[in-house]
C-alpha cells in the first residue's frame, strides 16, 4: 500500500483548485481522479457499480453506500482502504477526512477504524461546503458559505 502524505495543502488556481504534495512533489488537481494504479481502478469501478448508493437527507448535497447492504464485506473494506491508502487529506469544518477522487466523485469515510467503518460517502469532486481546505492551515485559500 501507498504511504498517504499528511503535508498537502491547497492553492487557489483557475476554476478549480490544486493539492499540493509537499513530501512527494507532485500536485493532484481536486477535480481530477488521485493517481490509481489499473489493478485500484478496477477495484472501484467494481465497487462503486454493485452497491446501493442513497441520497443523504441531511447535511451537504452527497450520497453514502452502508457495509450492511451488500452482504461481501471484502470488497467494502478494500474500498476504505483504498480511500485511505491513495487519497489525499482535505480539512471539512477544521475536521481531517481522506478523500478519493474517482471518475468526477470524491469518495471518504468518517475516520473510524476499519472494522468499525459503516458507511461509505461520495460527492462531486468540486462540490466545497463551508469554511474548507487542505491539511496545511498556512494555504492560501480557504472557502467560505
Amino acid at each position: 500500500m501507498r504511504a498517504q502524505s499528511p503535508e498537502n495543502h491547497l492553492r487557489a488556481e483557475g476554476p478549480h483548485h490544486v493539492c499540493v504534495s509537499r513530501a512527494v512533489g507532485s500536485s493532484v488537481t481536486l477535480n481530477a481522479d488521485d493517481p490509481l494504479t489499473e489493478v485500484e481502478k478496477a477495484t472501484m469501478h467494481e465497487y462503486i457499480g454493485s452497491v446501493r448508493w442513497r441520497e443523504a437527507k441531511t447535511g451537504p448535497p452527497h450520497s453514502y453506500t452502508v457495509r450492511a447492504w451488500d452482504e461481501r464485506s471484502g470488497p467494502f473494506e478494500n474500498v476504505v482502504r483504498l480511500i485511505r491508502s491513495a487519497g489525499h487529506i482535505e480539512l471539512f469544518f477544521g475536521v481531517e477526512y481522506t478523500y478519493l477522487s474517482f471518475q468526477g466523485l470524491k469518495y471518504w469515510t468518517m475516520g473510524a477504524p476499519l472494522e468499525d467503518t459503516i458507511i461509505i460517502n461520495r460527492a462531486a469532486v468540486d462540490a466545497v461546503y463551508g469554511r474548507q481546505a487542505v491539511k496545511d492551515p498556512s494555504c492560501l485559500a480557504t472557502f467560505e458559505e
